[in-house]
């Protein structure tokens, strides 16, 4: 007969111990180092330090808010210079650009970041493509969680998709857990140190994704805009004005008729720079990401459609939610 196993509960009380602290030093070793794993979360965590030179600045200010599209295609020297000869004022321009974000992650930054400065942005642009203004845009939960959001903020996102319970635990585990919010940032680390050019590859991926979504109608899909309008009142209440751009692809892509209503209805200034006649293939590093001839185009006619806004600005007729 084979004698009872006797189980050493101080020894599992040990181990169990052990696995909590080395769980522990690993979570707070990433916080510490986590800036490096990729220039885009060290960009996330100059959001703050952003927000702080908005508010301190005496010049009036203008706010881009988005993804790589507008980080390449928007140049602040160029930009300023060109609204300094058109105005003959001083503008600071200030970028917002976490890569591969939209309209829920642009709305927790502004909400948690901007909203309660005491000397909001004059105007804040808000550069897209595609659906990235609708409340369809596809969300990253963890992300949105541990980077940009706040626990208050799941009952707007819910018109995002985030009212589904598996959703709402991956937010709060990113908000919770740096190595579960860094997981693809370490995957691309370690793979990229035994697959050559793996990060290349991935972001090349992603681009022939943005691609695929650009081919969609949007007049055969349902889009709404609630976080959008939301975030007009936000900013109208904060005394700034509010410009959406379409920015240019090389694939062209639709605008959802709902959307230049929607616009039209709050106040908000639509600029159409899908198809100006201005940009050639030659003017793109790749199918979404103008180069350094298209950031410079761009740059002198961004300024000048921003040149008629500060000039008639819409504020004031925005209508309350």
């Amino acid at each position: 007969m084979t004698a009872p196993t006797v189980k050493d509960h101080k020894k599992e009380k040990y181990v169990v111990a052990c696995i909590v602290i080395c769980i522990v030093l690993i979570e707070v070793t990433l916080r510490i180092v986590e800036d490096k794993l990729s220039a885009n979360i060290a960009n996330i965590r100059t959001i703050p330090a952003t927000a702080t030179e908005i508010e301190k600045s005496e010049a009036e200010s203008i706010l881009f808010i988005g993804n790589s599209l507008t980080d390449n295609a928007v140049d602040s020297i160029l930009v300023s210079e060109h609204l300094q000869k058109q105005l003959s004022n001083n503008f600071n321009i200030f970028k917002v650009i976490p890569d591969s974000t939209g309209i829920a992650d642009w709305y927790c930054i502004y909400q948690n970041q901007l909203r309660n400065i005491s000397n909001p942005p004059t105007v804040v642009v808000i550069g897209f493509a595609w659906e990235q203004v609708s409340d369809q845009q596809p969300v990253t939960p963890g992300r949105l969680g541990g980077f940009f959001c706040k626990l208050s903020d799941l009952e707007p996102l819910s018109a995002t998709g985030m009212g589904h319970h598996q959703q709402q635990l991956q937010f709060a585990v990113g908000a919770i857990s740096h190595v579960y919010l860094n997981r693809e940032a370490i995957r691309n680390r370690v793979l990229d140190l035994f697959i050559p050019k793996y990060i290349h590859i991935s972001r090349g991926m992603n681009q022939y994704a943005n691609e695929k979504n650009s081919s969609e109608d949007p007049v055969a899909r349902t889009y709404s805009y609630d976080l959008l309008i939301d975030l007009a009142q936000q900013i109208r209440d904060s005394n700034s004005e509010l410009v959406i751009m379409a920015m240019p692809v090389i694939q062209p892509y639709a605008l959802d008729p709902k959307l230049t209503e929607i616009s039209s209805e709050l106040g908000i200034t639509l600029l159409d720079l899908r198809n100006t006649g201005d940009f050639d293939k030659s003017m793109y590093r790749d199918p979404i990401h103008l180069n350094k001839e298209g950031r410079t185009i761009f740059s002198r006619l961004i300024a000048q459609n921003l040149d008629h806004v500060l000039k008639n600005p819409r504020t004031a007729g925005v209508p309350a939610k």
